[in-house]
């Protein structure tokens, strides 16, 4: 996500010291229509209203806006003699600051009545980088930008603006370090550079060719270009090009050419912006018709900082899909907020007279309070439970269980002889709080994503090397077994995992045989035999073995409105009380609970389902007895884990 590039100054002439009004007189109507238009699409993108499923190309156009305004102002201003490190920088942050300083404060404020621990504790994070303008950088390592997790980001979009704030700051040095000779080949240089770490990274770290600077300079190079060139190129060869131009704007946000972003898409929507902006359309049919959409340009930079916020809280306080009306009505907020902002804020404080340092001053002073502004709502919103550390990933005994090499450890296990061990994955992890617990001397044999499968593996898609992985939990059980093999203490094990995606043929797997590995696909077939391969050889070593099927999935929007719900805070919709109907999990664990009937008739294994504890009254609970269940949209916490050991009666393991 970007932000609407905040250069607006005049184009021509020698520009003020201070920016001018915000009126569209001191504009150029063609870019502000431009603005209109790639803001429109970034908001009804994210409101998910209409067909603009990458409607966030809308925001390549506005880093080439931003690139050619930018550029024109300084090249002019140093051209003329009188350009000023400190006039510019001063210009940029009345221009940004006020404006963003308000939505980051207000979002911090009304995030403690709105979202959930989890999320306040990466909006703190938000926080820090968005008043540093390195809020890029901290959601590079929090998360991708068309990852699940992004839609729970208030300010997720405040990344854009880091981007353009760390050109403001560096293009300056470049341009004057260049000289007016090699001002062209040097941004086109930085241009072609640019573009192929893009490539570079879109390949080996697509986080980092989205969010980053050195990625995504070259679209704002591409306006810069534009800027060095538009005297010397006749206007009427980019006017013979408008119409493709403004089809592939029209076209690319709705049907995309199906590289990844920012690739070739974001390349034809930045070449389409630039061919408009040099086209320099002045008729009378296009200033009419086009002045509303100019000023939703005027407000755009206001309306790109506030709809974030509202589409998250409106999203985390609807429990299940937002009607359309509903979003809707949040669109239309969101443009009498931003009306109210650009009006009281941006304009207000565009035409302030100030020294440089009174104005640092004051905006580090804003800063420390708006950063101070999570705490004070955290200690003033409705909450009496640390739902951060209750909804902390639940790994059992200790996180060093969650072990890619397996070797037995006394912090995975409870005092004494190891009389039951509990082996698989992650969904085996979190049975064990409730598990030791309730039944004592026991051990844990875990590793992520690794079910108890013997030569048998997933091909991870997620991981650089899915081969490399595969071999460690082909080995990692191996090892489990030979442990098992070896300890005369250990009577009963529990096997337990995420078997639904292998049922259900959703898992690319890596299979030993005869020492060779070879792919292929999982399904019930595949499940069933790998599950009572690993029963077969437990039992030949005369141990017991209990089978646990998967935790119901609930779903994430249920797990965090019961976080919601348990803290008192603003819940809408019809789903309120944050349950999962039961036919739809039946529906779901259909091919998983196949098997394991299969396999309790074949073998006489016992088999433990926590739907049972879980599902009652035709529904799933989060909350049972005022705990919360689950910490995410499957595993338990650690209390929700010992809620149902209690209420599945475990006493037959150790008897």
């Amino acid at each position: 996500m970007q932000m609407p590039g905040p250069a607006s100054e005049r184009l021509g002439g020698r520009p003020p010291p201070v920016e001018p009004d915000v009126s569209r007189s001191g504009k150029r109507l063609d870019i502000q229509i431009l603005r209109g238009i790639a803001v429109s699409l970034v908001v009804l993108d994210h409101a998910n209203l209409g067909p603009f499923g990458n409607g966030f190309l809308g925001v390549d156009m506005f880093f080439v806006i931003s690139g050619f305004l930018i550029t024109g102002i300084i090249a002019r201003e140093l051209d003329g003699g009188h350009f000023s490190f400190a006039s510019f920088y001063l210009r940029r942050a009345k221009r940004i600051l006020p404006a963003a300083l308000t939505t980051i404060g207000v979002t911090a404020l009304a995030a403690g009545w709105l979202i959930n621990s989890l999320e306040l504790a990466d909006l703190r994070q938000q926080i820090v980088g968005a008043l540093t303008f390195t809020t890029n950088a901290v959601l590079w390592t929090q998360t991708g930008y068309f990852d699940l997790e992004a839609g729970s980001k208030p300010l997720l979009h405040m990344w854009s603006l880091a981007v353009e704030e760390q050109f403001y700051l560096l293009f300056p040095l470049i341009l004057v370090g260049l000289g007016s000779r090699f001002r062209l080949p040097g941004i086109a240089a930085i241009l072609v550079l640019s573009f192929g770490l893009c490539l570079y990274y879109l390949a080996y770290d697509p986080n980092f060719a989205f969010y980053m600077l050195p990625t995504r300079a070259w679209q704002l190079s591409i306006g810069a270009l534009g800027a060095l060139v538009e005297e010397r190129v006749p206007r009427r060869i980019f006017r013979y090009l408008v119409p493709f131009a403004a089809g592939i704007i029209a076209l690319l946000p709705i049907w995309s050419t199906g590289y990844p972003h920012p690739g070739l898409d974001a390349l034809l929507v930045s070449l389409a912006t630039l061919a408009i902006i040099l086209a320099r359309i002045e008729s009378r049919l296009v200033a009419r018709l086009g002045r509303p959409v100019a000023w939703l340009g005027d407000i755009s930079y206001s309306l790109y900082l506030v709809h974030w916020p509202v589409i998250v809280f409106l999203a985390s306080a609807y429990v299940g899909d937002v009607p359309v009306w509903l979003r809707g009505v949040a669109v239309v907020i969101c443009l009498i907020l931003a009306t109210i902002m650009y009006l009281t804020v941006e304009r207000r404080f565009i035409r302030v007279n100030s020294r440089p340092w009174r104005f640092a001053g004051a905006a580090a002073a804003v800063s420390i309070v708006v950063g101070s502004a999570p705490f004070v709502a955290a200690a003033a919103a409705p909450t009496g439970t640390d739902f951060a550390e209750l909804r902390r990933p639940n790994v059992g005994f200790d996180r060093a269980c969650d072990q890619p090499v397996f070797a037995p450890r006394a912090i995975c296990g409870t005092a004494g002889d190891t009389r039951v061990l509990v082996w698989g994955d992650s969904y085996a992890m979190h049975l064990v709080p409730g598990l030791a617990k309730r039944i004592g001397k026991m051990g844990q044999a875990t590793f992520s994503s690794c079910l108890p499968f013997l030569d048998r593996a997933p091909l991870r898609s997620d991981i650089a090397d899915p081969e490399g992985w595969a071999r460690k939990c082909i080995a990692f059980n191996q090892a489990v077994l030979r442990y098992i093999a070896e300890e005369p203490s250990i009577e009963t094990v529990i096997l337990a995992g995420s078997y639904a995606s292998w049922a259900k043929d959703k898992t690319r797997i890596w299979r030993m045989r005869n020492g060779q590995f070879e792919q292929g696909g999982s399904g019930i077939e595949v499940t069933h035999e790998a599950l009572l391969e690993t029963i077969t050889r437990l039992e030949a070593l005369g141990k017991k073995v209990v089978l646990f099927a998967p935790t119901p999935a609930v779903g994430t929007e249920n797990v965090g409105c019961a976080e919601r719900r348990l803290t008192g805070k603003f819940l809408i919709g019809p789903n309120t009380h944050c349950v999962l109907k039961t036919r739809l999990h039946e529906a779901y664990a259909r091919e998983t609970t196949a098997v394991l009937a299969r396999l309790a008739a074949e073998s006489g294994v016992k088999i433990v389902d926590p739907a049972n504890a879980i599902c009652f009254d035709s529904v799933c609970h989060t909350i049972i007895d005022n705990v919360l269940i689950y910490r995410d949209s499957g595993h338990l916490s650690y209390l929700g884990s010992e809620k149902v050991a209690e209420r599945l009666k475990l006493d037959f393991l150790v008897k």
